[in-house]
């Protein structure tokens, strides 16, 4: 398990991690003499990886000096700037992928690199800085992350997760997230004499998928568009559960969706006169842009353009480990780490955006005495 490698690693650097049964691992470095005024910083990274395709005996490859066109990988796979065009970008760059056989787990291992890097780096230089935590998580990738973090023990007034693409960029606005559950019970009929009798459950489902709007699907959407997913049926004649993820940047509409999908539901019971259809909602994260305040972005792009690094800030269409966090009271802005492509077998890292990733993080540490309070 890769919590507990990290774990021996910052022992034998003479730390004392705190292991979590639930899947956290935590290092916390006191703040050095005459900074204890300074403000408390945390930083997150998760060691999972996405179940989107095979994550097992990932063997990375080092591309060196990239000089353009396809980057050829096994299973008849090529990387090239037609399916990426930020490769572009990095000519010159060493270029790190798998051999295409699995994804290169660049999300987010290389944001739990730069973390281990980071704790080595104070370690080793004895560089002061304010009260600093650092935790690695599992689960991000479906959702759980931050389902019972340490709070008690994790406690700074700000955190970063570096869990982003690529140079550049960063996230302080992400999509409200519900997730609802749809459960179907038919009424079972034997075929031959089904005429009158029989209420598929699956056919009621599909009745409800249909009823969402083509143009609101993930396929048809972009930038600040919200959309609906199907993303799982199961079950038979009888009974059925679907499941359906609703996503918008902005609450009220994401109300708007909710009531949309409960009148969908009420009109398709009304055509299938019988079946008993029930609709439960969860919401799973809120857009952190609420809970982020001014001062933390400005200073974010500020010691973004003190090292050379030009601000790109973003809403993700997605969430991330730091949109939970805020909603717990820590706000949490998501940094890139130098990936592409996430969640594929032609998944890649630039060398030098990973570098300039770790070298935000020092800088976020070494400039924290001029953040200011809203």
């Amino acid at each position: 398990m890769i919590l507990r490698r990290l774990e021996n690693l910052f022992r034998s650097w003479g730390e004392e991690p705190v292991f979590y049964e639930n899947g956290y691992l935590m290092v916390r470095l006191p703040a050095t003499v005459g900074y204890e005024d300074h403000p408390a910083f945390g930083f997150l990274a998760h060691v999972d990886t996405s179940p989107d395709c095979s994550g097992s005996n990932i063997s990375p490859q080092i591309v060196r000096n990239y000089q353009g066109g396809g980057i050829r990988l096994k299973n008849g796979l090529l990387l090239s700037p037609r399916e990426s065009p930020e490769l572009l970008n990095f000519i010159g760059d060493d270029i790190v992928t798998s051999t295409g056989e699995t994804l290169l787990g660049a999300d987010d291992k290389a944001g739990a690199a730069v973390l281990s890097g980071m704790i080595r780096k104070f370690l080793k230089e004895s560089l002061p800085h304010g009260e600093l935590f650092f935790l690695f998580t599992t689960d991000e990738e479906v959702g759980r992350g931050m389902e019972n973090p340490p709070l008690a023990d994790f406690c700074p007034q700000y955190a970063f997760t570096f869990d982003g693409g690529t140079l550049g960029e960063a996230e302080c606005e992400c999509f409200n997230a519900v997730s609802a559950t749809i459960e179907i019970r038919g009424k079972e009929a034997h075929l031959g004499q089904a005429k009158g009798k029989l209420i598929n459950a699956l056919d009621v489902a599909s009745r409800i998928i249909t009823a969402l709007p083509d143009d609101e699907k993930p396929e048809s959407t972009e930038g600040a568009d919200g959309y609906y997913c199907p993303v799982s049926l199961n079950g038979s004649l009888e009974k059925a559960v679907l499941t359906v993820l609703l996503r918008d940047f902005d609450e009220d509409s994401m109300m708007r969706r909710i009531d949309f999908l409960k009148d969908a539901v009420r009109s398709v019971e009304k055509i299938f006169s019988g079946a008993e259809i029930t609709l439960r909602t969860v919401w799973q994260y809120r857009n952190m842009k609420a809970y982020i305040p001014s001062g933390l972005v400005e200073y974010l792009s500020e010691t973004m353009k003190s090292v050379g690094i030009e601000p790109r800030f973003r809403a993700v269409r997605g969430g991330t480990d730091g949109a939970r966090l805020s909603e717990h009271g820590i706000p949490c802005p998501n940094i890139f780490a130098g990936g592409h492509l996430f969640h594929s077998r032609t998944e890649w890292l630039s060398v030098s955006s990973f570098y300039a990733s770790f070298s935000l993080g020092m800088a976020l540490v070494s400039r924290s005495g001029f953040l200011k309070s809203d």
